[in-house]
């Protein structure tokens, strides 16, 4: 998708990561680096998954125990 957007006209790709998605572990989300590093966006960023189902209900799908904990959210975060 990268590749197409730079050959259709845009010369600056902004890609942002959330870190804290549920499931989500440092193993995976160090893969996740490595494949955006090969994509090489201009702009790459990075924010937290902020789990808050009383202002945004859809999120009260997510099970909570599937939320990564704080030192896994850290890890990721300094990677």
């Amino acid at each position: 998708m990268l590749d197409w957007s730079r050959e259709t006209g845009f010369f600056s790709i902004n890609l942002d990561l959330i870190v804290g998605l549920p499931k989500q572990t440092g193993s995976e989300f160090s893969r996740t680096l490595e494949r955006v590093t090969e994509w090489a966006p201009d702009r790459p960023g990075g924010v937290a998954y902020a789990h808050v189902p009383w202002m945004k209900k859809h999120q009260n799908l997510i099970v909570e125990a599937d939320l990564p904990d704080s030192a896994t959210r850290r890890a990721c975060s300094r990677l």
